[in-house]
């Protein structure tokens, strides 16, 4: 969030003093949401939003910019390192991409019962 309060201040050219003074906070709290090292509580997310023109929910939703994934690994079909229990085969997908948000899996179930998984 810290970031997305970054680029909303620079898209609106202000400097960390200015966007401080438009959204009602300290200079030194403000310094910290940006930076990680401090959480706002509700109340500074309420003055964040209506200094910088937007909703609450909007702090929290990345930029255009850190949306853009450059960066495609496809997994080819029987490529994918397989994991087998009993019960099923799993494979990871796109495995040598990093920072991932979600884990994809390919599955094969094989157990036909619901008892065949023990829990």
């Amino acid at each position: 969030m810290g970031v997305r309060v970054q680029h909303l201040s620079k898209a609106h050219n202000w400097t960390l003093e200015q966007t401080a003074q438009q959204v009602g906070l300290a200079r030194s709290t403000l310094s910290k949401i940006e930076n990680g090292q401090m959480s706002p509580t509700y109340d500074a997310l309420k003055k964040l939003a209506a200094g910088l023109e937007i909703s609450v929910p909007q702090l929290f939703t990345p930029s255009a910019k850190t949306q853009i994934n450059s960066h495609m690994v496809v997994t080819k079909s029987n490529q994918a390192t397989a994991h087998a229990i009993p019960t099923y085969e799993h494979e990871l997908l796109s495995e040598t991409l990093t920072k991932k948000k979600m884990l994809l899996y390919r599955a094969h179930i094989g157990a036909r019962k619901f008892e065949e998984f023990n829990g």
